[in-house]
């Protein structure tokens, strides 16, 4: 299971993602953003199972993930 923010200081999360992938296999990812643009939502939900909104309470997050693994 993989956690991450699209916004990072030298790459995007698509960047971890598509590298992790690349050495562990397909493994479930949750997005966290702040962005909102429609065409940078739709990238991000082809790379994750779920794409959430920052801020974040810890329940919705610990719901998420669970759901995720469920999957």
């Amino acid at each position: 299971m993989l956690v991450v923010d699209f916004r990072l200081q030298d790459e995007t999360g698509a960047d971890v993602i598509a590298r992790l992938r690349k050495c562990h296999g397909e493994v479930p990812v949750v997005i966290l953003t702040g962005d909102t643009a429609a065409e940078r939502l739709r990238e991000l939900s082809a790379l994750a199972v779920s794409v959430l909104h920052k801020p974040i309470d810890g329940a919705r997050l610990a719901r998420t993930l669970v759901e995720a693994v469920g999957r």
